[in-house]
């Protein structure tokens, strides 16, 4: 890594407009080295007006987040836009969650949020497709949004393999299928998707696709809390509760039959 960014640091020090974009957005969001707003924004605000797209790109988000000089609205639909007409599908992607929420200073527009998402769908972007997927679920199309979800989830990304989940564990938009719910829900959870997780600990816990397994679900809600899903934590004390109480009925079960044992003298 420390050779990789001597490499970076020497193509920027020679005026390479690419090196220069990346090293302030590794300095920016302190990849691989320690933050520093103020080398990685000169680096950023510089390549950005060079029109570089990468750069306008990133520095859009740091002002649409407000970093590290608080919210610019404007300036970060600005830069999204510079961006997006060049192509790139990151910037694409972000101007159509602009239009689609309403956000920095963007009126709401459903059907320009539409048209930015497809563009973005079609050079691959599994977001995007989510993203679409969406639109058509808040249009009750859950046959077309099922869809999209399915297409999305073919790259491995979490949240499409999430949803796909969802979809089939409530039947909208696809055959209800249990099993094929759980296996999804398991494959976005194995990429660290925390609700995806949870999911997998719920049917785990009432045997919804699989086998009742309260250990397994017990671990299920452990890893989920550990990523920060909020659930996470009651559902942990409640499999831990009906474990407790499991375990304790079990053990009683083996007294009585030990004193059976010790009473009947048929085993004697």
């Amino acid at each position: 890594m420390e050779e990789a960014l001597e490499a970076l640091t020497e193509a920027a020090e020679q005026g390479h407009i690419g090196a220069r974009s990346v090293l302030g957005s590794i300095y920016c969001f302190g990849r691989a080295v320690p933050l520093d707003y103020e080398k990685g924004m000169q680096f950023l605000i510089e390549t950005a007006d060079a029109n570089h797209a990468d750069a306008q790109c990133n520095l859009a988000f740091m002002c649409q987040q407000g970093i590290p000089f608080g919210p610019d609205a404007s300036q970060a639909c600005d830069l999204y836009t510079k961006a997006a007409d060049q192509g790139h599908v990151g910037a694409i992607f972000n101007l159509a969650c602009l239009y689609r929420d309403g956000q920095c200073d963007v009126e709401q527009d459903l059907v320009r949020a539409k048209e930015l998402f497809e563009a973005a769908a079609a050079k691959g972007h599994a977001a995007a497709l989510c993203g679409l997927a969406g639109l058509h679920d808040a249009e009750g199309d859950h046959i077309g949004s099922f869809k999209l979800y399915k297409r999305a989830a073919t790259s491995g990304y979490s949240t499409a393999l999430h949803n796909v989940a969802c979809a089939l564990r409530s039947g909208e938009g696809v055959e209800r299928n249990m099993e094929m719910a759980l296996k999804y829900f398991e494959a976005a959870a194995a990429r660290g998707h925390g609700k995806a997780q949870y999911n997998v600990g719920c049917m785990n816990a009432v045997g919804q696709g699989t086998a009742v397994n309260l250990v397994h679900a017990r671990a299920c809600f452990e890893r989920a809390q550990n990523l920060g899903f909020a659930n996470a934590s009651v559902a942990l004390k409640k499999v831990e509760k009906k474990l407790k109480k499991t375990k304790t009925q079990h053990v009683s079960c083996i007294t009585c039959f030990v004193l059976k044992l010790q009473t009947d003298t048929h085993w004697l």
